[in-house]
């Protein structure tokens, strides 16, 4: 007569667990997943707030320096007021952004709002509000890579429009007909300086910017 499996293997082969001991691993595993639940919430809430930061601010360096500071904190959004003197992100017109490398960030300052006016004499510029004039500079005939630069318009700003500028003498800026007085809606986030003015000598040192 052949023995059954269950028949032939020893007694002690059969592992089992006490009530008591099932029950308090039945226990342990329902606390963990409790757990888990939490931290999972935890962690989708967190990575929603850095999604929502990565697509609404950033921080930009300076390629170019055209401006005084070499890094920034910026916004991805349209500010809701834009006043003289702010720094502003600006989307270029594409034939510019072409001379530029690809996903750079372009910061520049408002020296000039609607009903300011902009005059230039022998390609020197000046904006003036009232009895302030903002000298801008040369708007130069020929940039350092042999383009001719025409230049940029004169008069007086009409609504939505502003003029923007950078420090920098080779700066793309309003001065040229390649950009010109720049539209409210290319003007797509606010920029503040994170280092100083002092920091951009150590910048160029290390070779972090093209100029």
């Amino acid at each position: 007569m052949t023995a059954s499996l269950e028949e032939a293997m020893p007694t002690s082969s059969l592992p089992s667990l006490s009530p008591s001991r099932s029950s308090r691993w039945a226990a342990i595993v329902r606390r963990e997943l409790a757990d888990l639940r939490e931290r999972g919430w935890i962690l989708l809430v967190w990575g929603f707030a850095l999604w929502c930061l990565h697509q609404g601010f950033g921080l930009s360096y300076a390629a170019h320096l055209s401006l005084p500071y070499p890094l920034w904190f910026n916004t991805k959004f349209a500010p809701a007021t834009i006043e003289r003197g702010d720094y502003v992100v600006v989307d270029l017109p594409p034939e510019v952004a072409l001379l530029f490398p690809s996903g750079a960030t372009f910061i520049k300052q408002v020296v000039g709002v609607p009903g300011d006016l902009v005059e230039a004499r022998s390609r020197e510029y000046t904006v003036r509000h009232g009895q302030d004039v903002v000298t801008i500079g040369l708007a130069k005939p020929v940039s350092r890579k042999g383009l001719t630069l025409e230049a940029g318009p004169v008069g007086i700003l009409p609504p939505g429009r502003y003029f923007v500028r950078g420090t920098n003498p080779d700066s793309m800026d309003s001065r040229y007909a390649m950009m010109g007085w720049v539209s409210d809606r290319h003007i797509v986030g606010s920029a503040w300086p994170i280092l100083p003015a002092s920091a951009s000598r150590l910048w160029l040192a290390l070779g972090w910017s093209q100029e």
